[in-house]
Protein backbone atom coordinates (compact mmCIF):
# COMPACT_ATOMS: atom_id res chain seq x y z
CA UNK A 1 0.00 0.00 0.00
CA UNK A 2 1.59 3.70 -0.88
CA UNK A 3 1.65 5.88 1.86
CA UNK A 4 -0.43 9.17 1.62
CA UNK A 5 2.78 11.22 0.91
CA UNK A 6 3.54 8.95 -1.74
CA UNK A 7 0.33 9.75 -3.50
CA UNK A 8 0.44 13.46 -3.02
CA UNK A 9 3.99 13.83 -4.89
CA UNK A 10 2.51 11.69 -7.59
CA UNK A 11 2.98 13.27 -10.55
CA UNK A 12 0.71 12.64 -13.82
CA UNK A 13 0.57 13.85 -17.26
CA UNK A 14 -1.02 16.75 -18.82
CA UNK A 15 -3.30 14.55 -20.50
CA UNK A 16 -4.55 12.82 -16.90
CA UNK A 17 -4.88 15.91 -15.15
CA UNK A 18 -7.44 17.14 -17.76
CA UNK A 19 -9.20 13.85 -17.59
CA UNK A 20 -9.67 13.97 -13.79
CA UNK A 21 -10.44 18.06 -13.96
CA UNK A 22 -13.26 17.08 -16.71
CA UNK A 23 -11.21 19.58 -19.15
CA UNK A 24 -9.61 19.30 -22.43
CA UNK A 25 -6.01 19.12 -22.50
CA UNK A 26 -6.13 22.98 -24.26
CA UNK A 27 -7.52 24.10 -21.30
CA UNK A 28 -5.61 22.54 -18.75
CA UNK A 29 -2.13 23.76 -20.62
CA UNK A 30 -3.47 27.38 -20.58
CA UNK A 31 -4.15 27.04 -16.64
CA UNK A 32 -0.87 26.05 -16.27
CA UNK A 33 0.91 28.93 -18.37
CA UNK A 34 -1.42 31.18 -16.42
CA UNK A 35 0.10 30.00 -13.30
CA UNK A 36 -3.25 28.98 -12.09
CA UNK A 37 -2.39 25.12 -11.99
CA UNK A 38 1.05 24.71 -10.84
CA UNK A 39 3.45 21.74 -13.12
CA UNK A 40 6.86 20.74 -14.05
CA UNK A 41 8.97 20.32 -17.20
CA UNK A 42 10.81 17.94 -16.45
CA UNK A 43 12.48 17.22 -20.34
CA UNK A 44 11.43 18.79 -23.52
CA UNK A 45 8.13 18.29 -24.18
CA UNK A 46 7.30 16.26 -20.78
CA UNK A 47 5.13 18.93 -18.57
CA UNK A 48 3.72 16.96 -15.70
CA UNK A 49 1.29 17.87 -13.04
CA UNK A 50 1.71 16.78 -8.98
CA UNK A 51 -1.31 14.89 -7.74
CA UNK A 52 -1.18 17.49 -4.68
CA UNK A 53 -1.23 20.94 -6.91
CA UNK A 54 -4.27 19.04 -8.79
CA UNK A 55 -6.54 18.84 -5.99
CA UNK A 56 -5.64 21.91 -4.42
CA UNK A 57 -6.45 23.16 -7.84
CA UNK A 58 -9.93 21.31 -8.16
CA UNK A 59 -10.80 22.39 -4.20
CA UNK A 60 -10.27 26.01 -4.87
CA UNK A 61 -12.28 25.71 -8.09
CA UNK A 62 -14.73 23.68 -6.38
CA UNK A 63 -14.51 21.78 -9.32
CA UNK A 64 -15.75 17.36 -8.51
CA UNK A 65 -13.86 14.73 -9.98
CA UNK A 66 -14.54 13.40 -13.63
CA UNK A 67 -16.34 10.47 -11.94
CA UNK A 68 -18.13 12.76 -10.09
CA UNK A 69 -19.47 14.37 -12.75
CA UNK A 70 -20.51 11.70 -14.48
CA UNK A 71 -22.71 10.41 -11.49
CA UNK A 72 -24.63 13.74 -11.18
CA UNK A 73 -25.11 13.76 -15.37
CA UNK A 74 -26.49 9.92 -14.93
CA UNK A 75 -28.47 11.30 -12.46
CA UNK A 76 -30.10 14.03 -14.41
CA UNK A 77 -31.57 11.89 -16.64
Amino acid sequence: MRSKQADEDEMISVNEAAKELGLSEKTTRSLIKTGELPAYNLAKRKTMVRRADLRAFRKSRRIAPAKAKEEVGKRAE
